[in-house]
């Protein structure tokens, strides 16, 4: 009798964040989250998730990569590598060849609305769909989770990959339906390379 696949809990959770957050695209226009956020913001919030959306930026991301190996060994470690390979593969993909005409809201409201910019962040313009970073966040600290036997550290783990999500949208990096985009491809990636890995080392039944 086959056993059956047991879904992890970051990956419930996060197909529950998706569900919510494509319901929510489909009551507002495109781009109210951004002009939400952008009416919200203070000095704070700006440096905040300025400086924690580069957390999954290279060469930060291989750190966290050579965290796991050294925490977990040497399995987890080439499991996150090889999918945050796959993630970036994908993400390129679909950002420079699939959809290279998408805009960032930036560019999007430019001749429409007075946005309050941060200056001191990296304008974007271009290749929004999807977010590169929320993709990269879902997939690494995902795996983190596979490997984390407390709740309460795979709840940190999800709720931090929650505020890299935010933090494109506070920042006018990304629209809302590209952070949902990047929970599904950062999750679906991560969930099937370690799926991939467990099949591959678990012992062999005769």
């Amino acid at each position: 009798m086959k056993s059956k696949v047991k879904i992890p809990d970051f990956v419930l959770w996060s197909a529950v964040l998706a569900i919510i957050g494509s319901t929510v695209l489909t009551l507002i226009h495109k781009g109210d989250e951004s002009l939400f956020f952008n009416n919200h913001n203070n000095i704070v919030l700006d440096y905040f998730f300025a400086t924690f959306t580069h957390s999954v930026e290279f060469p930060l991301i291989i750190v966290l990569i050579l965290l796991l190996w050294y925490l977990k060994g040497k399995k987890a470690f080439f499991e996150s590598a090889i999918a945050l390979s796959v993630t970036a593969l994908v993400v390129q993909l679909l950002k420079r060849v699939i959809l290279e005409d998408n805009f960032r809201p930036r560019l999007y409201f430019e001749h429409t609305h007075q946005l309050r910019l941060i200056e001191f962040t990296q304008p974007l313009y271009h290749f929004s769909f999807p977010s590169g970073h929320t993709t990269a966040a879902f997939c690494l600290l995902a795996i983190y989770s596979f490997y984390t036997e407390k709740k309460w550290q795979r709840i940190l783990l999800f709720s931090l990959a929650i505020l890299i999500g935010i933090s494109r949208m506070y920042l006018l990096h990304h629209f809302l339906s590209d952070v949902v985009a990047g929970i599904l491809l950062g999750v679906i990636i991560a969930w099937s390379t370690h799926f991939y890995f467990s099949k591959l080392t678990s012992p062999q039944k005769n």
